[in-house]
């Protein structure tokens, strides 16, 4: 079946080079945001090519780059901002304007809120406010880097642990979270449960 989708995926998206949106946007130096928010467009070819290697496939998830936006979760919480995230194809994330209320269906189950010593009662700064997040809704989280080095691997490490730190707290029911990472052409896989977090050993990609 993988072979059948590789073979499926447009020779404009994967070649013997490797993934070419994200080869071609850092190429032309394109910030960070702009380079892996191509894995958008990748995560459809890749889902397209596999409805075509089997006409039963449906995917179940779709990814979300978000940039430098900071996300309201459902109570007051800490503010962190996932580069990436991957939500399920039925979850509703929109943009509101400043003062709209974000519907909630169903309405999650949250701890009280704990208090942040970074903003006055933890409200999102004005500019930072766009995106709005079901924190309950979010299947993994991910944080990148264009290339690799120590700090950039531990800053990401620590983007990333926090991030899921945030969803297990407010969610009581939430028994596990996804995330990965990539520094340059490194990736991690990571598990986040109850009790422990593990990840992969680095995974060279061709990007």
């Amino acid at each position: 079946f993988a072979e059948s989708v590789r073979a499926n995926i447009p020779k404009n998206v994967l070649n013997k080079n490797g993934w070419l949106p994200i080869l071609n946007a850092k190429k032309l130096k394109k910030s960070e945001d702009v380079v892996y928010g191509k894995l958008n467009d990748i995560a459809i070819a890749v889902q397209t090519a596999a409805t075509e290697a089997d006409p039963a496939f449906r995917a179940t998830n779709f990814l979300l780059g978000t940039g430098q936006k900071a996300m309201t979760s459902e109570v007051q919480s800490f503010i962190f901002k996932p580069d990436l995230r991957v939500l399920p194809i039925k979850s509703r994330v929109s943009v509101f304007t400043r003062g709209e209320i974000a519907p909630r269906d169903p309405t999650p189950v949250v701890r009280s809120p704990r208090k942040s010593p970074r903003f006055q009662a933890n409200q999102v700064p004005e500019d930072e406010h766009d995106f709005v997040k079901d924190t309950s809704a979010t299947a993994a989280i991910a944080e990148v880097k264009k290339h690799y080095s120590d700090a950039n691997m531990i800053d990401d490490d620590c983007k990333l642990i926090g991030g899921a730190t945030e969803i297990m707290y407010y969610d009581p029911r939430r028994r596990f979270i996804f995330g990965f990472t990539i520094e340059g052409n490194r990736f991690r896989l990571w598990n986040f449960n109850r009790g422990h977090y593990e990840f992969l050993y680095p995974i060279l990609v061709p990007v």
